[in-house]
């Protein structure tokens, strides 16, 4: 989590999702990106919890994990390519990452902590909950909502904006280049073995099943 003091702005960091942008838009360094549960942090800070702005953004699973999958190979002669197998001896080797989509559930070895399920960042407190595939413009509609903004909240009913903050509106959070910008979901879904599929969409489950959530799942 980030907490802005001064715009009263907290930050529910979810890795892989742009969350070097958006620190870097709060203010703060990259390197102090804590991945707390959600949960976790209503409890630290009580009744003032229902005081502060929360906000997040998510992804949709499918290039959110290829996106770490690439991480893993970026600057290698692999970075540009998804191979199929290789991609599937991968997440194999994650923890709590399904080798079998049939019972019994066998689990891999080491998870780290760009796997986690997004639900673990996100619950009915959250006041704005944006996309990671509309990240300029959710930030804009964030910053609005929150008074923060040029214009007024367009949802959420009206707030004025007086505390418009000119360094936060005009320098918009953009996304970081990487090979996995290359990669849709259709061109995932078309890609992948529809076993590594079926092994996502067990991982992420909770996920899709969550109605905050709100992305399509492939179905196999």
């Amino acid at each position: 989590m980030i907490l802005n003091q001064q715009y009263n702005l907290l930050y529910i960091i979810n890795p892989r999702v742009a969350s070097t942008s958006i620190c870097k838009q709060l203010g703060f360094p990259v390197e102090n990106r804590p991945f707390i549960p959600v949960d976790d942090i209503k409890i630290f800070y009580g009744e003032d919890w229902y005081n502060i702005n929360k906000f997040t953004f998510v992804r949709n699973p499918y290039t959110r994990i290829v996106s770490d999958y690439f991480q893993t190979y970026f600057g290698t002669e692999r970075a540009n390519r998804l191979d199929p197998l290789e991609f599937d001896d991968w997440f194999d080797s994650l923890n709590n990452a399904p080798r079998l989509v049939d019972e019994p559930l066998v689990f891999g070895g080491k998870m780290t902590l760009h796997k986690p399920p997004q639900v673990s960042f996100i619950n009915e407190d959250i006041n704005y909950i944006g996309r990671y595939e509309k990240l300029s413009e959710h930030w804009a509609e964030m910053l609005n909502l929150f008074g923060l903004g040029a214009e007024k909240a367009t949802h959420w009913g009206f707030k004025e904006n007086d505390n418009y903050v000119k360094e936060l509106f005009n320098n918009l959070p953009t996304f970081r280049a990487s090979a996995a910008i290359y990669y849709t979901v259709e061109k995932i879904e078309e890609t992948l073995l529809p076993k590594t599929i079926k092994k996502i969409n067990l991982l992420y489950k909770d996920d899709f099943d969550n109605p905050y959530f709100r992305y399509p799942k492939i179905e196999i």
